[in-house]
């Protein structure tokens, strides 16, 4: 088993964990498909439940990346935690970003809001197709 942060993981399986990077690519790659798709079929457009799920599944995995950047910056003290993390994470990202990286936090905070925009944007070119 190798530890990262409080997690474990296997190296058997290497499953992305929630709030990793890759997790956060898997699941934009998954709903830029998905949206993809639908766009395609122009009959068919995602209901409010995909809405919901998609801005709900960011959130998680934007608390997630916060609590694990928090313990790999080994930063013990967080204004941050709990249901705010969650409900407000829009403005804690950007705050905990240039709190603890300066104005080099804007490229991780840049690329955290491509991954979010990519499936839209993914979508709208499929429809002018």
């Amino acid at each position: 088993m190798e530890n990262v942060g409080n997690h474990k993981m296997t190296k058997l399986f290497r499953i992305p964990i929630p709030g990793s990077l890759s997790s956060m690519v898997l699941f934009t790659v998954f709903n830029s498909a998905l949206l993809g798709i639908l766009a395609l079929n122009s009959k068919t457009q995602p209901g409010p439940a995909f809405e919901i799920a998609y801005a709900y599944g960011w959130c998680w995995l934007i608390a997630e990346w916060l609590v694990l950047d928090a313990s790999r910056l080994q930063l013990h003290s967080q204004s941050y935690c709990g249901i705010s993390r969650f409900i407000f994470s829009g403005f804690i990202l950007p705050a905990h970003l240039l709190r603890t990286r300066g104005w080099k936090g804007i490229v991780p905070l840049v690329g955290i809001s491509a991954l979010y925009l990519a499936p839209g944007l993914v979508a709208y070119g499929v429809s002018l197709i």
